[in-house]
């Protein structure tokens, strides 16, 4: 390899190192649908009441302590709960898409 060869696959990996420290730090990247945190995938049966000290992300399944600073949607009178702002965004576009029939219930 020439020298012009080593720096630019240095510079690659470099860039390629930014990018995906930047989208660590949004709180996307790493693969996943909200951070690449493990979870055990997605659950249309996710929905939670204001009561409950946990709740699971309708999104990816993640169960999400919930407190005051815990990210939430309603959605036809009913409370859900997040573990990132990209599940909520992703919620907000389509709800029923994640919740199913589970508000047609009453």
């Amino acid at each position: 390899m020439d020298e012009r060869m080593i720096t630019l696959t240095i510079l690659v990996i470099v860039v390629a190192a930014g990018v995906y420290f930047m989208a660590k730090r949004k709180g996307g990247g790493g693969g996943g649908c909200c951070g690449g945190h493990a979870h055990g995938g997605h659950d249309a049966d996710s929905g939670s009441d204001a009561d409950a000290k946990n709740a699971k992300d309708p999104i990816c399944g993640m169960d999400v302590k919930i407190t005051d600073e815990t990210l939430q949607s309603s959605y036809k009178d009913k409370t859900y709960y997040f573990c990132s702002s990209s599940c909520v965004e992703k919620f907000e576009k389509e709800p029923q898409m994640w919740i199913g029939d589970e508000t047609d219930e009453k």
